[in-house]
C-alpha cells in the first residue's frame, strides 16, 4: 500500500508538471479538444488499470512469509482449475442436453 501510495503521489507530480505544457501546446497548436482528449486518454487508461487489478485485501489475512505466499498460490492455482473443471462439466452437459433435443 505504502508503494502504491508512493507511485500515486508522483504521477501526480508528474502530472501536474506536464499540464501547463499539455494545454499550452496542444490547445494552440491544434485545439483546446485535442489537450482534453489526453486527460480522457488517461483517465480510461487509468478505469482500465483498476478494473485489471480487482484484488481486494481489506480484512483479509495477508501473509507474512514466504510460505505463506507459496501456500495461498498453491491454493489460488487449485481453486482455478477446480473452476475449469466444473466449466467444463457444465459445458459438457449443455452439450448432452443439447444433443438430446436434436435427437428428439
Amino acid at each position: 500500500r505504502g508503494t502504491a501510495l508512493g507511485t500515486c503521489s508522483g504521477m501526480a507530480r508528474v502530472g501536474g508538471m506536464a499540464t501547463p505544457f499539455i494545454v499550452d501546446v496542444m490547445s494552440t497548436a491544434l485545439s483546446p479538444d485535442a489537450a482534453l482528449s489526453v486527460y480522457a486518454i488517461a483517465a480510461l487508461v487509468a478505469a482500465a488499470s483498476v478494473f485489471a487489478l480487482r484484488a481486494e485485501s481489506k480484512g483479509a489475512a495477508l501473509p507474512s512469509t514466504v510460505a505463506d505466499v507459496a501456500r495461498a498460490n498453491a491454493d489460488a492455482k487449485k481453486a482455478r482449475a477446480e473452476h475449469r473443471a466444473a466449466r467444463r462439466a457444465a459445458v459438457t452437459a449443455a452439450d448432452a442436453a443439447a444433443a438430446a433435443a436434436a435427437v428428439v
